[in-house]
């Protein structure tokens, strides 16, 4: 299967809205090649347009994981179908971010690739290198999202040892006769 199409069906499964547009930016390149640019400056811009778009919403859904987790500062205020459905929702931001990471890779290999391809030495400039762009970009760069899972599961791991919280039990509840 290639990969745009891989992309477009693991995106679905997420927040498809909010995924790197690798079509998008695959016709940027073909644009750029058709026109004779050797610098793909059209790629440049579709790309940096995607990554923020990934960054603007990565921030926002983690800011809103943690506003979330901080709500249950007690592991045992939150119900077990709660902190599963929160787990899964870290585990699916983190499976985004995997993700668009891969597509921003597999774009500049592309694009250099092709510019190679076409353009030879006339091509302008190094080699784009995936790293150059991503280290620019919240959701490549910010420990956020490991420390917000590493709590969720800490948490899980606390109201695992402390058991359901059930009224009218545990060590100060009257004996029951």
């Amino acid at each position: 299967m290639k990969f745009g199409k891989r992309l477009a069906a693991e995106a679905a499964r997420c927040w498809p809205e909010a995924c790197l547009d690798y079509k998008a930016i695959k016709r940027a390149l073909k644009h750029d090649l058709a026109s004779g640019d050797a610098t793909a400056r059209t790629f440049l811009q579709q790309l940096r347009t995607e990554l923020n778009k990934v960054s603007r919403f990565y921030v926002e859904k983690a800011g809103t994981l943690e506003a979330t987790l901080a709500q249950y500062s007690n592991p045992a205020a939150l119900s077990i179908e709660q902190l599963s459905a929160l787990r899964d929702e870290i585990r699916q931001l983190i499976k985004f971010v995997a993700l668009n990471y891969l597509a921003v890779v597999k774009a500049i290999k592309k694009r250099n690739r092709h510019c190679k391809v076409t353009f030879g030495a006339a091509a302008t400039g190094p080699a784009l290198h995936p790293v150059d762009l991503l280290k620019q970009e919240v959701f490549f760069t910010s420990p956020r999202l490991a420390a917000l899972s590493t709590r969720a599961e800490l948490t899980a791991a606390a109201a695992a040892a402390t058991g359901p919280a059930v009224p009218g039990t545990g060590p100060s509840a009257p004996p029951r006769s």
